[in-house]
């Protein structure tokens, strides 16, 4: 079946819409084009159903909320300089250097993330994940995430106000009989990588990171 571009004269009425409704050009380009929301509009038309509204994301009672932009993260990079990138004060011989197999790279080479940290002032592990659920935009990070913001973060605890404190990864993996997740600490000037029981995420002192996409 030959597809049939869509006319000029439904454009023109696209515009006029926008106007009518005090749309201007830099709304157009800004909250239409470059955050996809015309582009899922257009699924809407052409599947027949509701268009998805994106929630706006807020922190739960009591909780915070950071986003860090443009993190690199090293997809399928060396994993034990990841860690030494991420905590230089990690031992040597630390339960967080055996788990490379559990976490098999997910893509390759070098992408920029947008990482939302979460503190749900010790609410703990599962009402972390329960909260991020509500949030289709919100997917689970792996170690590599979270090691390259130690890397690439080494003054957070300052930013945030907050040390010690820790940054935790929300894919968790099972070790010697424990549910356990890979994350970084910091403490004055020093970081270390760690593998934590999942069970011990119940302080404010914890920050659960999520990949915002």
């Amino acid at each position: 079946m030959t597809l049939k571009v869509v006319k000029t004269a439904q454009l023109e009425q696209v515009r006029k819409m926008a106007t009518d409704k005090g749309v201007d050009s830099p709304m157009f380009q800004t909250n239409g084009l470059d955050n996809g929301l015309i582009a899922r509009a257009l699924d809407a038309v052409r599947y027949d159903h509701d268009i998805l509204v994106v929630p706006k994301i807020t922190a739960p009672v009591g909780g915070r909320i950071h986003i860090l932009d443009g993190i690199p993260v090293v997809q399928d990079g060396d994993w034990d300089l990841a860690i030494n990138n991420a905590g230089p004060n990690t031992g040597k011989d630390w339960d967080v250097r055996k788990v490379e197999h559990l976490y098999l790279p997910t893509g390759t080479g070098l992408q920029s993330c947008r990482l939302l940290l979460l503190n749900n002032n010790g609410a703990g592990w599962q009402a972390a994940l329960t909260w991020a659920k509500q949030y289709p935009q919100l997917k689970p990070t792996a170690p590599r995430h979270v090691f390259a913001i130690g890397e690439t973060q080494p003054n957070l605890h300052k930013k945030l106000g907050m040390n010690p404190m820790y940054v935790v990864a929300t894919t968790e993996c099972s070790f010697e009989g424990n549910q356990r997740a890979c994350g970084v600490w910091w403490d004055g000037a020093e970081r270390e990588a760690s593998l934590f029981w999942v069970s011990r995420f119940a302080s404010s002192d914890d920050w659960f990171v999520f990949l915002c996409e």
